[in-house]
């Protein structure tokens, strides 16, 4: 070549093309797949944090964007700045019992729906958390190894509360298998006091190759049968104290 220079070399000193800019966060719309993934929250309330049906959010939403903040509900508290006042110890909201029930009925209906089903789910509020945190709008803590994470704003409290599968205390019964294998559960799993099998009928916990990307809390449960764990992931604290094995 008459420059001395091969087309290739030309090409590597080139200046690079500039990348694209960064997408702001759309908390409204976040907010709406959010409670899109799960429609069984609309309408209840769970430690102080009210979950709106998609129509109210969507108002919610267009209020927020025009400048408008009420209080109480999700996607509408007040100045994110406020400081938090005195914690003041409070009786048991009976509406978190309601919400908890739901919550419970909705886990077993997307486990009773088949793993596909529920990995769907999974993955989706795994990238919404993901989205979130990009955008430094996730917030949680864990005081300690073996304590709960817990949000330390709106967005995160919503968030924590609607992707723990919760099981606790639930019979797994009538049945020679409980499988959830290759499960992926996106926050913690609770199987607190859950019972696997019974002694008329022993049953197979299959937890093969799960992935509980949260804590997994199998305290107190009782597993008549088999239980096995072959490959399964743990990314947080698994804890089974007080849990019995028979079979």
């Amino acid at each position: 070549m008459q420059d001395g220079h091969a087309p290739d070399v030309v090409a590597a000193v080139a200046p690079a093309a500039a990348p694209p800019a960064a997408t702001a966060f759309d908390e409204a719309a976040w907010l709406q797949r959010l409670l899109a993934l799960n429609p069984w929250a609309a309408g209840l309330t769970f430690d102080g944090v009210s979950f709106p049906s998609p129509v109210d959010a969507e108002h919610r939403s267009a209020m927020t964007r025009g400048g408008v903040r009420g209080g109480g509900a999700l996607g509408g508290g007040g100045s994110p700045d406020a400081e938090p006042g005195p914690a003041v110890e409070q009786a048991p909201d009976p509406t978190d019992a309601a919400f908890t029930a739901a919550r419970k009925a909705a886990c077993l209906a997307r486990w009773q729906a088949g793993k596909d089903t529920w990995n769907v789910w999974a993955d989706a509020m795994l990238a919404l958390r993901k989205a979130a945190e990009a955008a430094g709008a996730f917030k949680a803590k864990k005081d300690y190894s073996f304590s709960d994470e817990e949000g330390e704003n709106e967005l995160s409290q919503a968030w924590l509360a609607l992707a723990d599968a919760d099981f606790r205390a639930h019979a797994f019964v009538g049945s020679d298998r409980f499988d959830f294998g290759a499960f992926v559960f996106p926050a913690r799993a609770s199987f607190d006091k859950a019972q696997f099998g019974t002694k008329e009928q022993p049953g197979a916990a299959r937890f093969v190759r799960a992935t509980f990307t949260g804590d997994a809390r199998f305290e107190g449960a009782t597993f008549t049968g088999t239980a096995r764990f072959e490959g399964a992931t743990f990314t947080g604290t698994a804890r089974f104290e007080g849990a019995t094995f028979t079979g």
